[in-house]
C-alpha cells in the first residue's frame, strides 16, 4: 500500500503495517468483513505511485504491473494510461487537482471601494435627494417671506446657495442652528434631511464595513493560460505521480507548454510528497503546486502561511482502488463497494473525509479580513483632509490678521489726518 490522499497508516509495528485509514482505509476495513478475508499490507516501492520508464512502471504502478501484490488499498487517480497494467474497480469519488499559489498579503488599495457599497442608482438618488431638498427648502423660505408681516421675515434674509450648503450640511450631519428659527414647513425639510442621511449613512457604513472586511482574493491570474502567460511563477507537482503523467501525454496546446517549460525541465526535484509541495509554495519566492482539495484540507494546519486554489486552474479526475490486470476479484470488490454505496456507508465516508476537508479548505483561503491595506485609502483621505483643513485655517488667519493691519492702519491714517486738520484750524 502506499500513504495516499485518502489513505493513511493508524497502526503499525516497527515497518510493518497492522491497519489503515482515512477514506480508503475505513472502507477497505468494510470489504474485509464483508468479505471475511485478511489483508497483508506492504509499502510501496520507492513510497511513490511511480510512472512510465521506457514501458516499465516504477513505485506501486510497478508492484501491480509485476504482479507483486493484489491490490492497491490507496485512492489512484483513473487514467486510460493505466488501463494496459491496472484494473479499476468501480468510481469511488470525484477530484480536482488545483494549482495552489500564496495568498497575497498585499492587496493594491482600491480607491473605488469606497463607492461599491452602493450602486450607481443610489448614487444619483443621493444627489437628487439633495438637489430636491435645497430646491423646496429654497421655495419655502421665498414662499414664507411673502406670507409673514415684514417684522417677522427680516430674519430671513438668505442667498440661493445657503439652502444647498444646509442640507449638504445634514447629509456630513454636521450640527446647524440657524433653522431652529424657521417657519416650521422648512423646519421640516431640514429634519427630513437629517433622517434620510441617517439612515443612508448607517446604511452604507455596513456596507463597508463588510465589503472591506470580506474581500474575495485578487489573484494575478485565474487560468492555466493566464498563469503561462505572466511567467514569472514556478509550477511543481508531485515526483512519480499521475499528475506529471497527465501534463506529459496532455494533448492540450496550453497543457504542452506548461509541460515544456515548468515540469520537464525540473524532472528530478519536484516535491516527494504533497506536504513538502505546500510548504515549498510557502518558502519558496512564487511557487505554485498542483494537489487535491481535499488533501490540501488535511494539511493547511501545518503550513505557515496562507494558501489559496487558483479558481479555474485545475485537472478533474476520478479516483478508486487499483488491482492487478486481470484480476478475479475485480467483479467481486466492485458488487461489494457497490452494497456499501446502496446503503449509504460510502456517502458517509466522503462526507467525513473528503468534503468536510474541502469546505474547510475553502473556508480558511477564500477570504481576507480587513487590514491596514484595505483601509489605506480612507486614512489617506482623512490625512488630506486634516492638511486642508490646517492650510485653510492657517491661510484664513493670515488674511483676518492682514485686515487687521488694513483696518489699523487706515484708523491711524484717518486720526493722523484729523489732528492735521485740528492743528491747521488752531493755527489758521
Amino acid at each position: 500500500m502506499f500513504q495516499g490522499p485518502a489513505t493513511i497508516v493508524v497502526k503499525k509495528n516497527n515497518e510493518e503495517i497492522l491497519q489503515i485509514g482515512g477514506f480508503i482505509g475505513k472502507l477497505w476495513n468494510i470489504l474485509m468483513n464483508m468479505g471475511n478475508f485478511t489483508t497483508k499490507y506492504v509499502r510501496a516501492e520507492e513510497n511513490a505511485f511511480g510512472t512510465d520508464i521506457n514501458g516499465t512502471r516504477t513505485g506501486l504502478l510497478g508492484m501491480l504491473q509485476r504482479k507483486e501484490i493484489d491490490v492497491a488499498s490507496t485512492d489512484i487517480l483513473m487514467d486510460t494510461s493505466r488501463l494496459d497494467i491496472v484494473d479499476f474497480i468501480v468510481p469511488l469519488f470525484e477530484v480536482r487537482t488545483y494549482m495552489f499559489t500564496r495568498d497575497p498579503e498585499n492587496v493594491e488599495s482600491d480607491w473605488k471601494s469606497f463607492l461599491e457599497p452602493f450602486s450607481i442608482n443610489i448614487w444619483l438618488f443621493i444627489i437628487g435627494t439633495i438637489t430636491v431638498l435645497t430646491i423646496m427648502l429654497h421655495a419655502t423660505l421665498t414662499t414664507e417671506r411673502y406670507i409673514m408681516p415684514p417684522d417677522q421675515y427680516s430674519s430671513l434674509q438668505f442667498k440661493p446657495y445657503d439652502g444647498f450648503f444646509s442640507i449638504l450640511s445634514s447629509f456630513c450631519l454636521q450640527g446647524q442652528n440657524w433653522w431652529l428659527h424657521l417657519p416650521e414647513s422648512s423646519r421640516i425639510l431640514v429634519v427630513t434631511s437629517y433622517l434620510t442621511a441617517l439612515v443612508l449613512i448607517v446604511g452604507y457604513s455596513g456596507f463597508l464595513v463588510s465589503y472591506l472586511s470580506l474581500r474575495k482574493t485578487v489573484l494575478p491570474f485565474n487560468t492555466f493560460s493566464q498563469f503561462l502567460n505572466d511567467g514569472t511563477y514556478q509550477l511543481g507537482v508531485l515526483n512519480n505521480s499521475i499528475h506529471y503523467a497527465y501534463f506529459e501525454e496532455s494533448k492540450d496546446p496550453i497543457m504542452i507548454k506548461l509541460f515544456k517549460k515548468y515540469i520537464s525541465n525540473n524532472k528530478n526535484d519536484h516535491p516527494r510528497s504533497f506536504l513538502e509541495g505546500l510548504h515549498r509554495i510557502c518558502s519558496f519566492n512564487r511557487y505554485n503546486f498542483m494537489a487535491p482539495v481535499f488533501i490540501v484540507g488535511g494539511l493547511i494546519q501545518q503550513l505557515e502561511c496562507r494558501i489559496t486554489e487558483v479558481p479555474q486552474a485545475f485537472i478533474p479526475a476520478t479516483a478508486t482502488m487499483g488491482l492487478v490486470k486481470n484480476s478475479p476479484y475485480q467483479g467481486i470488490f466492485s458488487y461489494y463497494v457497490k452494497r456499501v454505496q446502496r446503503s449509504g456507508v460510502l456517502k458517509k465516508l466522503r462526507k467525513n473525509y473528503l468534503t468536510l476537508k474541502l469546505d474547510r479548505t475553502l473556508i480558511t483561503t477564500e477570504r481576507h479580513g480587513a487590514d491596514f491595506e484595505s483601509l489605506k485609502p480612507l486614512i489617506i483621505f482623512l490625512a488630506l483632509g486634516f492638511v486642508m483643513a490646517t492650510l485653510v485655517l492657517a491661510l484664513e488667519r493670515m488674511v483676518i490678521k492682514k485686515r487687521q493691519r488694513i483696518r489699523t492702519r487706515r484708523k491711524r491714517t484717518q486720526k493722523l489726518k484729523q489732528l492735521l486738520k485740528t492743528n491747521t484750524n488752531e493755527n489758521g
